[in-house]
């Protein structure tokens, strides 16, 4: 694995700041006592901090007697924000101040705009949250009067702004695909228990696409020109896939002759990349739908997941055991359709293709011989990539992938619990940015969009909704 720059992992804040950067063992974790050296005290008396300061790193040394900083309340706060944070140690003045940082770098992104002096023990402090602050943990820092001073080590936690997309009446939802005008789709459960598509945006919330006449409906993608494809249960039983506009509804897209199709992808102009059954067979095969004719992209037990506007296919096919399951990538020449197989960047059991960008660079995932997950970028020049994992972590999956080539989807930390990735490129390898917030357990990423505004799910609770995150 490639080594790539420093992972930027965000995690839910506690009530005592951690001492060093794990962020998932901060609950264990002590504030480590550091002071500030001395330096000039009108560029720590004012209410804004220095230009200066804030292109410098801050130096720190020990001395008896002088600031602690041990918690903040709040400990968490999204970008684009102005709040007070109440900040508890020891060691306060009334000329104190308090401000933020990233691995003792002040912010400019973070900026306070006023201290206010409470007791030897607390202070409040305005802060300012840019739109475009950094996702990540941030060290507390005040400074006394006498030019003393001491720092709680990522005592603070900046996270995206997060959307829950609630649901259609029942307990549970997801979402699946995300455009550029944030519309948002996948299922939710009604009030009778049962999926049913939806369609969310921020002016009407989730509506209810309804079903081809039978019990569940289920959304996977949405382009920019407001075409919903997915799955709905027909009269008879059988799942088909379908294709919905606000003008036309909910159109069955039929199938290859058999009972089952499903469509789980859509380029913006037009083509659909899904699976169907054979006449009188079971046996699932991979197909596209051009101007609403299905044709088979002739690959036995396959599916295909994602298409571009190239005509550019990817998905998998699956043999008779584990390993036989291979990522492919279909192309169209002559009239034939002809697949090769995308190589996982190392030995492992099986490897799976979930995305295409209009570069033809691919996003996918494959299984170590550990048996674990992991991640993979594909280019035809660079070939197959493994993406970095977080620190300590056990696994990734990739699932969405942007024009720009941010990719995205979910990590496991240690404790199994998987957490919303994006990987983003950084000279030849890649920046990792884990969000685990107050949404903690069980959340991923399964689509993304060019503005930064990413789609899964999250756990509020005990329960599991569609969330929209929207990650600078």
């Amino acid at each position: 694995m490639t080594p790539a720059a420093e992972n930027n992992e965000v995690c839910r804040g506690t009530k005592r700041c951690v001492m060093r950067r794990f962020p998932l063992s901060r609950a264990f974790s002590q504030c480590r006592l550091l002071i500030l050296a001395l330096f000039a005290f009108s560029a720590c008396t004012g209410d804004s901090p220095s230009s200066a300061i804030l292109a410098s790193r801050v130096t720190f040394a020990a001395a008896a007697g002088s600031v602690t900083v041990k918690s903040t309340s709040p400990d968490t706060a999204t970008v684009d924000s102005t709040l007070d944070v109440h900040v508890f140690g020891t060691g306060f003045d009334p000329g104190s101040r308090a401000n933020w940082a990233i691995n003792g770098v002040l912010s400019p992104k973070v900026v306070t705009n006023s201290t206010r002096f409470v007791s030897s023990t607390e202070l409040v402090a305005n802060i300012t949250i840019a739109r475009d602050a950094p996702v990540a943990s941030y060290d507390v820092i005040v400074t006394a009067s006498s030019g003393k001073g001491g720092i709680g080590t990522e005592c603070f936690v900046v996270t995206p702004k997060t959307t829950d997309l609630g649901t259609l009446g029942g307990a549970e939802s997801e979402a699946f695909g995300v455009n550029n005008f944030t519309q948002v789709v996948g299922w939710a459960f009604v009030p009778s228990g049962v999926e049913h598509a939806f369609l969310w945006t921020k002016a009407t919330g989730m509506r209810d696409l309804g079903t081809l006449g039978g019990s569940s409906s289920r959304a996977y993608g949405i382009n920019d020109n407001g075409q919903v494809v997915g799955y709905a249960y027909t009269v008879a039983g059988q799942q088909h896939a379908f294709l919905w506009t606000a003008t036309d509804g909910m159109r069955d897209l039929g199938t290859l002759g058999g009972t089952f199709s499903e469509a789980t992808g859509v380029s913006q102009n037009g083509v659909i990349a899904g699976s169907s059954f054979l006449t009188g067979g079971g046996t699932q095969f991979a197909c596209v739908w051009l101007g609403g004719v299905i044709e088979s992209l002739g690959t036995a037990t396959s599916r295909a997941m994602g298409v571009n506007n190239a005509l550019q296919v990817v998905g998998w096919f699956a043999g008779y055991k584990p390993s036989d399951v291979t990522a492919l990538l279909w192309t169209k020449s002559g009239g034939m359709w002809t697949s090769e197989a995308i190589p996982a960047p190392s030995t492992g059991s099986m490897s799976m293709a979930y995305g295409i960008n209009e570069l033809g660079q691919i996003i996918g995932g494959f299984r170590l011989t550990t048996g674990q997950a992991s991640a993979f970028s594909w280019t035809r020049e660079t070939g197959s990539k493994e993406l970095p994992w977080m620190t300590r972590g056990t696994g990734a999956q990739g699932y969405a992938i942007t024009n720009q080539g941010r990719l995205a989807g979910k990590a496991w930390d240690r404790s199994g619990s998987t957490h919303p990735t994006f990987w983003d490129p950084s000279g030849s390898g890649w920046n990792v940015k884990v969000i685990l917030g107050t949404l903690k357990s069980d959340a991923w990423v399964n689509s993304v969009n060019d503005n930064y505004q990413a789609v899964g799910r999250g756990t509020k609770g005990t329960v599991r909704h569609a969330m929209l995150w929207e990650v600078p």
